[in-house]
Parts: structure tokens; sequence; C-alpha cells
């Protein structure tokens, strides 16, 4: 799947604006400020439904803008459809999600056009809480197996009223042998997302050993391993065992104690935890690692071509190690990256793409490279 146009009104400081983009690569380039990675983040937005950047949808508003809406025209064998997402400022966790102007449940939606986006500032993975690692995760399992999102729903939803319930039960509302069936349910949807979990973790990290060996980069044993809260890779009756035992103190506490919503994602490097050993450089690197890793997953298992994102492409970065991270993506996806060093990129063999100049919002003429 290609993204061929996109189209965006009030988001951020963009300009309202139609953008034909390339079917390999486009390289958006200017001063810092200008725009650039907002064109980036409304790519992300239209294909995900969410930002890279924050969690908070209202800072994606252009000021004052009492609403915004990003559209992208995608090409599949010759066949052109639309999809879009729209958002009142009134109530900004509602979206409007349309394919060929129909609306569409979020879990067709996002499988039409998957993104892996990379942004150096964004260090969390490794460095942030478990929240952001969950997220990674379930990010990547999606793109594998779109009905998870539903999967995980599900589970969320158990746990906020089974949270309910115990603070019910704790107010002496409700009979403590009311939760026996949100047990019984709390053990059957966390168990499919813990599953779902440990499975993806492990390609990941066989694929990141792969990929950083490939790259002949120097931090070596790295290790990724799933870290669950809980016995939910256990058969049911444990698991259910497990929340009896929990059961007074999770009445006491108001909440779940334990369970998916508290995994974590750990990594390692030599046994030692990476967010201590790393250096700057070397965890942006590795963060850079684990979303090819996700690229190259998802060719495999999809056969599909993603769109990658990659923000500020010569940050921290010497030119071999871009090079032959700009051979690795040319494998196979629609590239979309931002620079504010255009003589870096002409030092560069990225293959055909066009460049676009970004300033105060607005995209500029493309200008097509690498081809006759």
């Amino acid at each position: 799947m290609i993204l061929r146009e996109l189209a965006t009104r009030n988001f951020r400081n963009l300009e309202s604006a139609r953008l034909e983009l390339d079917p390999d690569a486009n390289v958006f380039v200017g001063s810092n400020g200008q725009g650039k990675t907002n064109l980036l983040e409304a790519i992300y937005f239209v294909s995900t439904t969410k930002s890279f950047r924050t969690n908070r949808a209202v800072n994606l508003f252009r000021f004052d803008a009492d609403h915004l809406f990003v559209e992208g025209i995608i090409e599949s064998d010759g066949i052109r459809k639309s999809m879009s997402v729209g958002l009142e400022a009134a109530s900004a966790r509602k979206r409007e999600l349309l394919i060929n102007g129909e609306k569409t449940p979020l879990d067709r939606y996002v499988a039409e056009l998957p993104v892996i986006a990379y942004s150096a500032a964004r260090l969390e993975i490794i460095r942030g809480a478990p929240d952001e690692r969950r997220r990674f995760l379930d990010r990547g399992i999606a793109s594998l197996h779109p009905g998870y999102i539903a999967s995980l729903t599900k589970y969320h939803r158990t746990v906020e009223q089974r949270n309910a319930l115990l603070r019910a039960v704790a107010d002496g509302e409700e009979k403590e042998s009311s939760l026996d069936a949100w047990d019984v349910e709390l053990a059957t949807t966390g168990a499919v997302v813990a599953a779902a979990r440990a499975e993806f973790a492990a390609i990941l990290s066989a694929e990141l050993t792969r990929i950083v060996r490939e790259m002949d980069y120097h931090v070596d044993e790295l290790e990724v391993r799933y870290e669950p809260s809980g016995p939910y890779l256990a058969d049911r009756e444990t698991i259910l065992s497990s929340l009896d035992a929990n059961r007074d103190r999770e009445i006491g506490a108001g909440f779940t104690l334990r369970g998916p919503h508290r995994d974590d994602l750990a990594f390692r490097v030599h046994g030692r935890d990476a967010s201590e050993v790393l250096s700057s450089g070397e965890t942006k690197m590795t963060v850079l690692f684990l979303k090819l890793a996700r690229v190259a997953l998802y060719r495999e298992r999809v056969g599909r071509k993603p769109l990658f994102i990659f923000d500020d492409v010569d940050a921290e970065l010497d030119l071999p190690v871009i090079q032959r991270l700009m051979t690795f993506l040319r494998r196979g996806v629609q590239l979309f990256a931002t620079s504010a060093k255009e003589e870096v990129l002409s030092r560069l063999s990225i293959g055909p793409h066009v460049t676009i100049p970004v300033v105060a919002g607005r995209a500029g003429t493309a200008r097509t490279e690498g081809r006759p």
C-alpha cells in the first residue's frame, strides 16, 4: 500500500493543502520549527489515528481551531481509495474514521495503511515508564494481527469494570462473590494479551539480534525480554488461583494489582539494564534498530510494503551508519524522512526520491532526485 496524497486542515502549524507524494521516498527539508515533523505526524495520524509525539490530542489542533482533518489517498494494485480522520476540539477523544467516505471501525481502519515511526527525540521505549513499552509491544502486534486491538480493548474494559466492582465491594455495596465472574473474564482476556505479547517479544528479539549484526553495530549481547505481571501465561486455573490469593489486597487497594496492564519489556546489555549502560547515541540507535526489526517482521509475515517515518535522519548519526540504514530501508518501504541539513542528504545514496522544502508550515515545490 502506497500513500499517494496527503491533505490537512487545522493540523499543528500546517497550512491547509494537498500534497502529492513519491511512491519510494520523500524527504522534507527546512530549518527547525518550520513544520517538517508536523507533516510526518500528519501521515502517522491518518494511518493510526494517533500521534508519535504526544498522547494529548488537543496538542494537534492549530491555534484556536475547533476541528482538524487529515486525509490520505492510498493506492494498491492501481486502485485508489481515501482514508481520513476528523476530530472536534470539543470532544478530542472521539475520532471520525472514514474510508471512501464511509464510517469504519478502528481495527479495520488501522489495517489499511501500516506505518512505523522513528523519532530520535522519543527514547521512552528504553528509558521511559513501562506504559511506553507496552504501547510499543501492542502497536507491533496490531500491525501483524489487527484483530489484537479488539482483544486488548476487551481486556482493558474488563479491568475497568472489575476495578469499579472492587471499590464497590470495599464500600459494602456489593458482595465479594460478585467478583467471581469478573475474575474468569479477566483470566480469559488477560491470557490472550499475554500470549500475544510473549510471542511478539520473542520474534522481535531474534530479528533485532540479526539486524544489529547486519549493521555491524558495536552494541552486542542486547537482550529483549517480556516481563509479564502475574501468571497470565499459565493455564486458567493457575491465573484464577492467583486472583483468589490476592483478592483481599485488591479489595483494599480498589484496583487490579497484576495483569497485562502492568506488563513490562526489559532491555539488557550483557545482563545489565540498557537504560543505565547505553549512551544517548547508542540508545537512539537501539530504538532505531527496534523499529527496523518491526519493518522486517511486517514485510516477512504480512508481505506488504509499510510506510516508514524517519524524523531527523541526520541527528547524531555518522554518514556510514545513515548510508547502511538507507540501504536497508530501500528494500521495501515507502520512506518519509526529515532533515535540517540538506548538504548531508546530498552526500548520501538514498535512491530515487523527492525533496520537499518546508517553510512556515507550507510545503514547497518538490524536486525529483535520483531519476533520469
